[in-house]
């Protein structure tokens, strides 16, 4: 089958997808989602998290949720029937606080969200367990909850430590995305209208922003049914997926490309690490006479949790206190936490969307938006990170630290 025929095919489904949803926005509001308007962060999610898991909460479900959350951790979980629950958010421990704490008599659960990306402290996971453990020494277990469910680092807790608590089922890691199948599970069993919608908002939130991504459930379907209607489109589709990350790969290097040319020979553009792998980056020197450089960065493989900031091309750096304070009051936005790194950052920021001085996805593994912004004939990603870097440049130059 010709493929641009296939990928036409598919273009005019979602366009008529997106016909049907604009005639009936006004009477269901097809696209509308709680969750997109507050934007929750790490610690929005673990609230969630935990007043799904806790039975007293206004869901008014009991136990339910919980008891399918036992299915996630093991079988031996699932056999529990809990009575006297309690729920804690942060609890304090060594100066730290564990996201969420559920326990009863006999057992006792943590979880410790790293949703967003952030890093490990040093023995965080190791001293998280101890905590656990000594409220029950033997019915204990941590659900190390992170983006794609990957295991803590070496300095969070000893590989043979790990290896020890994950045998034993003391210490579980789970991606965001295999909170999915638990949220479709609560929903078939609520007996509440309003709280099976809330369900069902924050299935679509994390599915959107961890998982299938750029397509909903209704889109998704449309173009399920129209590739299997034959083989030839079947094969077609088979073939397009197992390009996806040579397409991905293929136009990263496009946007640095791209960015030299908008750039010109003023600036110097460095490539670290390759494509569609773990910390993938590119800095802009801002002046070749000095070191700071602006960075874009992936912390995760598969474009995952994608963030920008200010750092300087030396592994040893002098500090420079006034300068995050000075891109703070200019953007009025103080950053964030440091992503995954062993860069040290001035100052730091994770993409958003829909606000920021750079608006771009967190996520690119399965949103097509910021691809299709590196892809456009406008340049459009490659501009918003050249017209940053000379803002940037301004900003130090105005305040002499270029």
């Amino acid at each position: 089958m010709d493929y641009e025929t296939f990928v036409n095919g598919i273009v005019s489904v979602n366009k008529s997808v997106t016909h049907a949803k604009k005639l009936y926005a006004a009477e269901c509001a097809p696209d509308f989602n709680f969750l997109e308007i507050i934007k929750p962060d790490e610690r929005r999610i673990s609230s969630i998290l935990a007043w799904l898991l806790n039975p007293n909460a206004s869901h008014g479900q009991g136990v339910i949720f919980l008891n399918l959350f036992f299915k996630i951790i093991s079988k031996k979980w699932a056999a529990r029937s809990p009575k006297t629950v309690s729920v804690r958010r942060e609890a304090y421990i060594n100066q730290r606080y564990i996201d969420i704490v559920v326990q009863e008599k006999e057992w006792v659960i943590a979880v410790e969200n790293k949703s967003n990306g952030a890093v490990d402290l040093k023995n965080q996971v190791s001293d998280y367990i101890q905590f656990i453990k000594k409220i029950n020494d033997d019915n204990y277990c941590l659900v190390y909850l992170s983006l794609d469910g990957r295991d803590p680092k070496d300095h969070s807790i000893k590989q043979e430590c790990m290896l020890e608590e994950c045998s034993s089922g003391h210490l579980i890691m789970i991606g965001v995305i295999q909170l999915i199948p638990w949220l479709r599970e609560c929903r078939s069993l609520c007996r509440a209208l309003n709280i099976n919608c809330t369900l069902l908002d924050i299935e679509k939130y994390l599915d959107k922003n961890f998982g299938n991504g750029g397509l909903d459930m209704a889109e998704q379907m449309r173009v399920v049914e129209y590739v299997i209607e034959n083989e030839e489109r079947v094969a077609a589709a088979m073939d397009v997926a197992s390009s996806v990350d040579a397409i991905k790969n293929k136009l990263a290097f496009v946007l640095i490309d791209k960015l030299k040319q908008k750039l010109g020979d003023e600036y110097i553009v460095n490539i670290e690490n390759k494509p569609g792998e773990e910390n993938f980056s590119w800095n802009i020197k801002l002046r070749a006479a000095h070191t700071f450089r602006l960075c874009f960065q992936f912390d995760f493989k598969n474009y995952r949790n994608f963030g920008y900031g200010i750092v300087k091309e030396n592994a040893v750096q002098e500090t420079h206190p006034e300068l995050r304070e000075i891109l703070t009051k200019e953007f009025n936005d103080s950053g964030d936490c440091s992503p995954v790194t062993l860069k040290c950052w001035y100052w730091v920021k994770v993409a958003c969307p829909d606000y920021g001085i750079f608006q771009a996805d967190r996520d690119w593994t399965n949103k097509a938006a910021s691809w299709e912004e590196i892809a456009s004939r406008e340049n459009i990603m490659a501009n918003k990170m050249a017209e940053l870097a000379k803002r940037v440049e301004r900003i130090l130059a105005v305040n002499n630290l270029l």
